[in-house]
């Protein structure tokens, strides 16, 4: 029988044949670490193998940046390794994946917004033809070698783009405040400030701040009920906040897919 591999192939070959707009993770799957990953060279192979110039029409790109308050597969990915979480096997991913849509529909019977917010950033185009000629690069006549060089070229700008429009939603950025100090106790009359302070930075940064009813405050007091009704961050009796020894790995994670506003 066919690999995964070639069945994912030729379903991107026929997709793009028939000229039907598709998204595909560029990254291969879902981040490890929260965040953004390096480029796979297979996807965007499989998109551009049949591609000629003169006779088949343009393939344009448009980087999209993701980012949540509450991904469904979080605990997983934190906790098990790509490869750790296929060898689970079919029925496992399978009973995971109806488990999530039972809870989606639970969620929308009571109109309840449990999972936060989402934001998605589009980025400018990339036409590939425009980006073949501004690299004066005659495809059809390039080696296996030399297309996969530039597709490495391709998708290493792609993910910069990507890197450059993720969003930040509320609970990412009261993740990001622990971030370098994970044991760190935060006064909760503190707080506040140190979220403004950030949400400052993030805006210097070129970074979007998605803020609940365009202020800060309600966006803190959000991000911290979701923190706090979910055990990522716990109060100490004293007026402090600290993460959750037993969630260091999940807040991390959250606050990881900032870094690049940070560096």
């Amino acid at each position: 029988g066919i690999t995964e591999s070639e069945r994912t192939q030729r379903y991107v070959q026929m997709a793009t044949q028939a000229r039907v707009p598709h998204a595909i993770f560029i990254e291969g799957q879902l981040s490890p670490d929260g965040a953004v990953g390096e480029a796979r060279a297979g996807l965007l192979s499989y998109v551009t193998e049949d591609f000629h110039p003169e006779t088949s029409p343009d393939l344009v790109f448009i980087p999209i940046a993701i980012n949540y308050d509450h991904i469904a597969e979080d605990v997983n990915m934190v906790r098990f390794t790509s490869a750790e979480f296929r060898e689970k096997g079919r029925r496992y991913v399978a009973l995971k994946g109806l488990q999530f849509g039972l809870r989606v529909a639970w969620e929308v019977l009571l109109r309840r917004r449990s999972y936060g917010y989402t934001c998605a950033n589009f980025g400018l185009p990339i036409s590939f033809s425009a980006w073949l000629r501004q690299r004066d690069v005659d495809w059809p006549a390039q080696t296996r070698e030399q297309r996969f060089h530039w597709i490495q070229e391709l998708g290493g700008q792609l993910i910069g783009d990507i890197t450059a429009l993720v969003p930040a939603t509320p609970v990412p950025m009261l993740c990001r405040l622990w971030f370098d100090n994970p044991s760190q106790v935060i006064a909760e009359s503190t707080l506040a400030d140190r979220f403004s302070a950030m949400v400052a930075c993030l805006r210097d940064a070129g970074c979007h701040p998605v803020l609940v009813g365009d202020a800060e405050q309600p966006t803190l007091e959000h991000a911290l009920g979701m923190a706090l009704k979910r055990g990522m961050i716990v109060r100490d009796g004293r007026g402090g906040l600290a993460v959750n020894p037993s969630a260091t790995a999940l807040v991390r994670y959250y606050g990881n897919s900032l870094s690049q506003y940070f560096e």
